[in-house]
């Protein structure tokens, strides 16, 4: 992930393929603690809105 990001619009697009990328590493279980808190952030930050 860049440095230096600070708003919704630009954090947002690229957590998605970081949680898929967790997703596929078998050495992780599902409850994995990192796995549910960027899941959690990618929630958190859909509900938040865009800078203008």
């Amino acid at each position: 992930m860049k440095l230096n990001m600070a708003t919704v619009d630009q954090v947002h697009p690229l957590l998605p393929d970081l949680v898929t990328s967790l997703d596929k590493l078998g050495i992780l279980p599902p409850d994995c603690e990192g796995k549910t808190k960027m899941k959690e952030w990618v929630s958190r930050l859909s509900n938040m809105e865009v800078a203008l």
